[in-house]
């Protein structure tokens, strides 16, 4: 099989989430795992956004004792033609029919970080398309994988179900047959978004793709080619703003300071020599007027300009620096501590009223044990206060109006600092010990979670209350101030939830 051919099938490139928009250690970790060198091209096939509505599943028809095919399996045949890159084709649901709402129609193939996606299209009783993920190993012509259902639009955009993909290439070697067998397939049994949005990198040459998104969960910056873009992720507006200081830098602004910063990728084909590592800032829109140099990697650990003050962390030598985004000074001492390793769990977070800098995370490399956190007085970056916790901090929110920090821990646990004593003045865990991957206090004082399993709301002082939604592969996510949620897709998309209550 040639190399065309391979793609087709092969796990494709070990990707970052540097768009996610969470402020958990995914965010520093995938700036340097996304800079590692890679030959594998890949493009990222827009997906048709279609109106999201929710319909009831038909009763599915009694299957006979002879099939003995469970209620909830549907079972899809379909070919493929291979493509530049990756393949399109047609399937049909050969099986359960009837449960899916749809007897067959088109697929398209496309990367989706360290695994293709398929996104089958259809329009019969329900109409719009479901994704699934897979990553096909195997030899010789024959092929397998899970595939899971990941995304959907339309009436499938409560779709759920797991299952299995394999696939045999043709004699010709032009494209394959597959057979995808979906077990628990059910609807309503995933919050279904109420609006997705293609990322601004859809097509992307490694290692320059990924993208910034602010902690509220907002905006995305992103370097495509030779423009830096930006992506409103409210009102779907794309905005163009020049060229990057150096190929492929990453980026990030803000239109009310009228800053922005950029960083030099850390490693691969486009580091820069001499093991240099470069921090730009400039106007919003205008030349670069400042230009730092550091001699080991230096990471973007924050995702706004609150203060006029960016947080850098240097995981070589396990330190985080406050500059001022104006100067580029050095703002305060060294911030000494491994929450600072760009490979563990780090978190910070800015308050709206430019007062405090929070930034913490595991006190060991392994996101287990210890976890530390500093409170730095964002003017002076003098540290006003350092606590120890049971497990890493992997997400912070200040709520200006209580003037408080809430901290989501590794373990599930939230915790609320008040910022007039620096003392923790309660602790609440969630009803299932989860990692929490980001959080926000919406305006009625309620903090919305998210963790791998979905979202929920809790009282900082009693605990949850009992109202939470699924959501697909909540990982990397960020809840907006309003309490809505940004949570991105590997399929490099964005969808929104909202959770009521």
């Amino acid at each position: 099989m040639n190399n065309v051919r391979m793609k087709a099938f092969a796990l494709l490139l070990a990707g970052v989430l540097g768009a996610s928009a969470c402020s958990s250690g995914a965010d520093v970790a995938e700036q340097v795992e996304a800079a590692q060198p890679d030959d594998v091209e890949e493009t990222a096939v827009d997906s048709t956004t279609a109106p999201t509505t929710t319909t009831e599943a038909p009763e599915p028809e009694e299957s006979s004792a002879a099939e003995a095919v469970p209620e909830t399996q549907i079972v899809i045949e379909g070919e493929v033609t291979f493509g530049p890159n990756f393949g399109t084709g047609t399937w049909e649901a050969t099986t359960g029919a009837d449960i899916l709402g749809c007897a067959g129609g088109t697929m398209e193939e496309f990367g989706a970080y360290d695994a293709q996606a398929g996104e089958m299209a259809c329009a019969g009783d329900r109409s719009g398309a479901f994704v699934g993920l897979f990553a096909p190993s195997g030899g010789g012509s024959t092929f397998t994988s899970t595939w899971d259902v990941i995304a959907g639009t339309g009436d499938f955009a409560d779709l759920s179900g797991i299952g299995s993909w394999s696939g045999e290439i043709n004699a010709d070697g032009t494209g394959s047959m597959f057979t995808i067998t979906l077990d628990e397939v059910a609807f309503a049994d995933v919050a279904a978004p109420v609006e997705n949005l293609p990322r601004l990198s859809q097509q992307r040459t490694p290692p320059c793709w990924d993208g910034f998104v602010t902690t509220d969960g907002l905006v995305e910056y992103a370097t495509v080619g030779d423009t830096m873009l930006r992506l409103d992720l409210e009102t779907g507006e794309r905005t163009e703003h020049g060229e990057p200081p150096s190929e492929c830098a990453w980026w990030l602004g803000d239109p009310d300071l009228g800053r922005r910063v950029a960083l030099s990728l850390p490693g691969g084909d486009m580091a820069l020599p001499g093991g240099e590592w470069k921090v730009w800032l400039g106007p919003y829109d205008g030349a670069w007027d400042v230009e730092l140099t550091f001699d080991e990697i230096t990471l973007l650990l924050s995702r706004s300009f609150t203060a006029n003050r960016l947080l850098l962390s240097q995981p070589d030598s396990g330190r985080a620096i406050l500059i001022d985004a104006t100067t580029g000074d050095q703002v305060g001492a060294d911030i000494e501590g491994s929450f600072a390793d760009g490979r563990s769990s780090s978190a910070s977070a800015s308050s709206d009223d430019g007062r405090f800098i929070a930034v913490g995370g595991a006190a060991t490399s392994s996101n287990a044990g210890d976890g530390e956190l500093i409170i730095l007085d964002a003017a002076t970056g003098e540290q006003l206060a350092t606590f120890t916790t049971d497990a890493p901090p992997t997400t912070l929110d200040f709520d200006d109006s209580a003037d408080e920090l809430v901290v989501g821990l590794f373990t599930g646990a939230l915790i609320t600092i008040d910022l007039t004593t620096m003392e923790v003045v309660s602790e609440v865990s969630l009803e299932e010990t989860a990692v929490i991957a980001s959080l926000g206090v919406r305006p009625d004082g309620l903090v919305v979670v998210v963790t791998e399993d979905g979202a929920a709301l809790v009282d900082r002082t009693t605990g949850p209350t009992g109202v939470k939604i699924d959501i697909r592969l909540s990982g990397a996510s960020a809840v907006r101030p309003d309490g809505s949620i940004t949570s991105l897709l590997p399929i490099q998309r964005f969808e929104v939830y909202e959770i009521a209550g």
